[in-house]
């Protein structure tokens, strides 16, 4: 994981660390990472913003309840 880039980059240039979030994701083929940014929201709040990465936490579901008591852009959003 590329956890300092991505952690340097979500404040400064959010659309960046996202694309290498999905980059880190399509290599590992591995959720960690998506989950290590839900379960850290309060540090990660920028990536979890991106449409992108909002898709991939809806779609996976696992996070949603989490989030949608604490960001408020996931609240009341439920998984398909």
């Amino acid at each position: 994981m590329r956890v300092g880039v991505i952690d340097a980059t979500a404040w400064i240039d959010p659309d960046e660390a996202a694309s290498l979030v999905l980059e880190e994701l399509q290599v590992e083929m591995s959720l960690a990472r998506l989950y290590h940014i839900a379960a850290f929201h309060w540090l990660y709040r920028p990536i979890l913003l991106q449409p992108r990465i909002k898709e991939l936490i809806i779609e996976d579901g696992k996070w949603l309840d989490y989030l949608s008591g604490r960001v408020p852009e996931y609240a009341g959003l439920k998984s398909p």
